[in-house]
């Protein structure tokens, strides 16, 4: 068994293979795939805007106050 490395792209799913290597005749490859740190998907916000707190008209949320209790 011979063993060939090498770096490509991901195209729509497909592995783009070295212009050397196309018009060799491979049987079975096996794939590392790393993932590349600059294209990760955002992380969705999260917004706490809605509690279903019914609260006094006028009051003021303080989180020194509550980090105090």
């Amino acid at each position: 068994m011979n063993v060939v490395e090498f770096q490509s792209t991901v195209n729509d799913g497909v592995i783009v293979l070295p212009e050397q290597y196309r018009n060799r005749l491979f049987t079975s490859v096996k794939v590392v795939m790393f993932e590349n740190p600059l294209q990760k998907t955002p992380k969705k916000k999260v917004s706490f805007t809605n509690f279903g707190l019914t609260m006094p008209a006028g009051y003021q949320f303080d989180r020194e106050d509550a980090n105090a209790r």
